[in-house]
């Protein structure tokens, strides 16, 4: 018996109908998940290569950096005492053999046995650096005459103990402003070493009464060796690992009854070197 063009469908075909259907959807969600599963290995796989380079890249500027912190310690090595030093401290007291006292040897003595303490390490306290400096002072006043004059201000508010400082920072200035500045000069020869309290940090002036420092003249390691090179490489290596910044200056100064050359050094509390 033939149906009617109008007969709606028999409930086996609906059913027959809603299995396709079914099987549609599944198929469907299965592909859906594969994707999603797909797309989740292909993000893991991303991630994992960009961790495993940044890591590379983290690695390669330590490996840097800490080669860049055996060359200075190289550097501290053969900068923290001048040859020349040495040997006109000896060639003095050799010559001066009515000296029975030999006070300038000892005192050589106990620079170089202090600069073999320092010279390893990146970092030496503030009290230490002034230490070392006025030994250093010691040793060259002689050569100065007696018309050298030193002042020495700490600030009572500053622990010396507790500031950390680069090596050699105030060692290689002070042997600056004595060697370019003050040693060629005639009549009186000032020195100042001024450690003051300043904001959130500690400031350190030096200054002489030399013919002072002009920027038109040249950079400001310009004559001064390679102490001064080993110290702003020191002080760049270490800002770039730090928030807050040493700040080094080197000027002509315009105080009344001083001029000359004025460097300032300005380090931050909580400043790390490590």
């Amino acid at each position: 018996m033939r149906k009617n063009r109008g007969e709606q469908p028999s409930f086996v075909s609906k059913i027959f109908q809603n299995g396709n259907k079914n099987n549609y959807l599944t198929k469907l969600l299965r592909m859906e998940n594969s994707v999603l599963v797909m797309v989740y290995l292909l993000v893991v796989v991303v991630a994992t290569i960009v961790y495993l380079v940044m890591k590379k890249q983290k690695d390669r500027q330590s490996m840097i950096y800490q080669d860049q912190m055996t060359q200075l310690k190289l550097s501290n090595i053969r900068n923290r005492i001048s040859p020349h030093l040495v040997f006109n401290v000896l060639n003095r007291e050799i010559s001066s053999t009515g000296d029975s006292d030999h006070s300038n040897l000892r005192g050589l003595v106990t620079l170089l046995r202090r600069s073999l303490e320092l010279t390893e390490q990146t970092y030496v306290t503030l009290a230490q650096e002034l230490e070392f400096a006025r030994a250093y002072i010691g040793l060259e006043q002689e050569s100065l005459g007696e018309g050298f004059r030193l002042e020495w201000y700490i600030d009572p508010r500053i622990d010396i103990t507790q500031v950390l400082v680069p090596p050699m920072i105030i060692q290689i200035l002070v042997e600056n402003a004595i060697k370019h500045a003050l040693r060629p000069k005639g009549g009186e020869k000032r020195l100042s070493l001024r450690v003051k309290k300043w904001g959130d940090g500690t400031r350190i002036l030096i200054q002489d009464n030399g013919p002072g420092y002009s920027p038109g003249k040249g950079t400001p390691s310009a004559g001064t060796d390679t102490g001064l090179k080993v110290l702003y490489q020191s002080i760049d290596l270490f800002n770039h690992k730090n928030k807050e910044k040493i700040f080094f200056r080197i000027l002509r100064s315009d105080e009344e009854g001083l001029g000359g050359t004025k460097v300032s050094v300005y380090i931050p509390d909580n400043y790390k070197f490590e």
